[in-house]
């Protein structure tokens, strides 16, 4: 298996030199957490933090301030209560939101992505809930093709 790894200069390019860190939660609501949640990213020792299921609308997903980050891709809820998912980035970091919203249906595939540009190769990052009973298998082959 091949690690990954990224370097964090100003550059914003995935380099051999540094451990690659993507951080995962599914956070079941971020209000009332961020402070918590927040103390763990102060380093900047994570390049991606992705959060599944924040309970957060559209317009607040803009306004979540991660110090050292920002809000590389998100997915809000439409009509239904909580879910949603979103990609923070490090600052440095230089990269492109892949548009997935017409892959994601409320409860059952709810997905954002990120590709990060690289001197040697392309890194896409993923995140995604996905509802027990929903059609995960034929939502994932489209996107992936």
């Amino acid at each position: 298996m091949e690690r990954k790894y990224i370097n964090n200069s100003n550059e914003g390019s995935v380099d051999i030199r540094n451990p690659f860190r993507v951080f995962h939660q599914n956070i079941r609501g971020l209000k009332g957490k961020r402070d918590e949640l927040w103390l763990h990213f102060l380093e900047g020792t994570h390049q991606i933090i992705c959060l599944t299921e924040h309970h957060l609308k559209d317009y607040e997903t803009d306004n979540v301030c991660i110090p050292k980050y920002k809000l590389g891709a998100k997915y809000c809820r439409l009509n239904l209560k909580n879910g949603g998912v979103c990609i923070y980035i490090l600052d440095s970091l230089t990269y492109d939101n892949i548009d997935l919203t017409k892959y994601s249906k409320d409860e059952d595939l709810e997905i954002c992505s990120i590709k990060l540009q690289s001197q040697r190769k392309n890194l896409i990052v993923f995140c995604l809930y996905r509802a027990p009973s929903g059609n995960f298998l034929n939502l994932m082959e489209k996107i992936l093709k």
